[in-house]
């Protein structure tokens, strides 16, 4: 059972409110920010062998965006291009959905009262369990073709002479169902991508689990599940758009000191158009550097990077609070269509027996002095 208290919830909307509260944390706001940075340069290295593949000089992709490539890839002329985009797209998915899994797993941990988990531990559980993920995904994907193929040979049969007629009619309900159950597994690919991981996370699920929590939710919770989804959208934008406000009350605060020692203000302005144009090509033109060349160069890759990586601060914030709004609203769900307190066990074996119903709850909201709430 739960090794640690759990947190005290309310098991309703008010819950969703707390997704700022779990999701500005150092640990948890990392977590997203090495994704960033590796989807980052996923694109940019995919970005680059793809121009190449194009027939394209990679010279003249680095004169026109250096850093932050913007390669049209509705414009793919050879196959080979075409896979590497496809490769680079799904490794970009694989890295994303680990860090959310691994996100996810920091924050029902904290729930659960442990927050000593750390940063690789969370990924590497990640690791292991992000099969389940894409498991799901292609569970939902291969059923969704086969429906496809279903409804082409209905078509199909439908341009055979003098039966083609009498096929269509007769079978019309049968493809409106097919057509029908299409749509609803179509809307059940979009929520996996914000179900699956913390999924995965939550409960050590395997695809069956991933499916059954989906649809379960889809059809049991569909309207609260939206309404929850709005509330987490909102505290992610607020909270983003309060850092935003105060980093850039600090940015106009360095500017006012800055300014005031005339060559310093001189290198800092050279080094910030220095990462302009490495990241957004010639838009930004360079002027004559302060420094001595080479050390210019040197430093202003390394102030370019450090900017890079300022700015990704922002995204990685946003992204945390977000699925810790994901973390919490499922939780709550599973509360409200299950009865099951996920924050009292923290073992596998205990999960599973907590799913049978062999065990009753213990160590949950209601141990903690609180009593689920309905809204």
């Amino acid at each position: 059972m739960a090794r640690f208290q759990p947190y005290p919830m309310h098991w309703n909307y008010r819950d969703i409110f707390r997704a700022p509260r779990f999701g500005l944390g150092v640990k948890k706001i990392f977590t997203m920010w090495v994704a960033l940075w590796v989807v980052w340069l996923l694109h940019t290295v995919g970005s680059y062998l793809v121009w190449v593949l194009n027939g394209e000089p990679a010279s003249m992709l680095w004169a026109m965006d250096r850093l932050l490539p913007r390669v049209a890839y509705g414009d793919l002329s050879t196959w080979p291009a075409r896979l590497v985009f496809l490769l680079f797209v799904v490794l970009s998915f694989w890295v994303l959905y680990l860090a959310f899994t691994a996100h996810a797993r920091l924050v029902v941990e904290q729930l659960r009262g442990n927050e000593f988990l750390r940063v690789s531990e969370a990924y590497r559980f990640a690791y292991t369990r992000g099969h389940a993920v894409f498991s799901t995904f292609v569970f939902l994907g291969v059923v969704m073709f086969l429906l496809i193929a279903l409804l082409w040979i209905y078509a199909l049969l439908g341009a055979v002479p003098y039966l083609g007629d009498l096929i269509l009619v007769l079978g019309l309900p049968v493809a409106l169902f097919l057509g029908l159950f299409f749509v609803y597994l179509a809307l059940a690919f979009v929520l996996q991508f914000l179900i699956g991981p913390v999924v995965a996370a939550v409960i050590h699920s395997d695809a069956f689990d991933g499916v059954f929590e989906l649809l379960t939710t889809l059809n049991l919770q569909i309207w609260r599940y939206a309404t929850y989804q709005v509330i987490s959208l909102a505290m992610s934008l607020l909270s983003g758009t309060v850092t935003l406000a105060v980093f850039w009350s600090l940015l106009g605060l360095l500017k006012a000191v800055v300014v005031l020692v005339p060559a310093a203000a001189a290198k800092i302005s050279w080094y910030a158009t220095f990462a302009r144009a490495l990241f957004f090509g010639a838009a930004f033109p360079l002027e004559p550097a302060p420094m001595v060349p080479w050390a210019a160069g040197v430093l202003g890759w390394v102030a370019a990077l450090i900017e890079w990586g300022v700015i990704l601060v922002l995204p990685s914030l946003i992204l945390s609070v977000f699925w810790a709004g994901q973390t919490l609203l499922f939780l709550v769900i599973a509360r409200k269509k299950d009865d099951l307190d996920y924050l009292a066990v923290d073992e596998e074996d205990d999960l599973l027996l907590l799913r049978s119903g062999a065990e009753p709850v213990k160590g949950g909201a209601k141990d903690a002095g609180t009593t689920p709430e309905t809204d």
